[in-house]
Formats: structure tokens, C-alpha cells, sequence
């Protein structure tokens, strides 16, 4: 039906979907009317730019994104996984160069992006 999409994602994370459970999820085609068929990376267009301009040391990374889209998971791979090797040699191993949010907070609107500056 209109939940398997959701219930092999949920079993493939190794939770058992009882019938209970299975009758409390949303249907597929509703989650894809609330968020999309995929994921939007805004600014690939800029990256070349970007990286011609600003320092490699200089440079951060960020999770942002509406609520209960895998903000804090991205935010862990990201902490696992990725190393600013120019910045941590200036900065010390501590600053990795990965923020628990983008300046103008994890879950706002990007049109708040050059506006607004959230207090961490």
C-alpha cells in the first residue's frame, strides 16, 4: 500500500513495524506532499566560487533544514566523518570546523539567511 515506502525504511533501521504502529504512520504520498520526493541542496551553484575565495581555513559546515528532516543525524555524520585539516592545523584539533547550526539557525527559513544572526 501507500505506507510501504516508509515501513522498509523503518524495518531496514531494524524496528519491527507492528500492525500498531504501521496504522500510525502517514501515508507515502503524503510525506511527499510535505517534503518533497528529495532532498534540495541549495547553492550548488556558488561552490566553485566559494572555494576559489574563501580560505580553506576559514570555512565551516553546517546542518540546516525543517524539523524532523535529520538535522542532529546529519550533524553527527558530519562530526564523524569529515576533517577541515587546513583549519585544525590553524586553529588547533579542537576547531574542527563543524557548528551545531548555520548562523542563522538550524530550523528558520533560508530567507532569514542574510538577515538574522541565531544566538548559540
Amino acid at each position: 500500500g501507500d505506507k510501504d515506502d516508509i515501513i522498509s525504511v523503518l524495518e531496514k533501521s531494524g524496528l519491527e513495524v507492528t500492525p500498531e504502529i504501521a496504522s500510525k504512520l502517514p501515508p507515502w504520498s503524503s510525506v511527499v506532499a510535505q517534503y518533497g520526493s528529495e532532498p534540495v541542496i541549495v547553492g550548488l551553484e556558488t561552490c566553485e566560487e566559494f572555494r576559489s575565495t574563501v580560505p580553506r581555513s576559514e570555512t565551516f559546515l553546517a546542518p540546516a533544514g525543517m524539523f524532523n528532516t535529520g538535522t542532529n543525524l546529519l550533524l553527527n555524520l558530519l562530526e564523524g566523518n569529515c576533517f577541515m585539516d587546513e583549519r585544525m592545523k590553524k586553529y588547533g584539533r579542537q576547531s574542527t570546523g563543524i557548528r551545531l547550526q548555520v548562523p542563522w539557525g538550524k530550523h528558520t527559513p533560508a530567507t532569514w539567511r542574510l538577515n538574522h544572526v541565531s544566538k548559540v
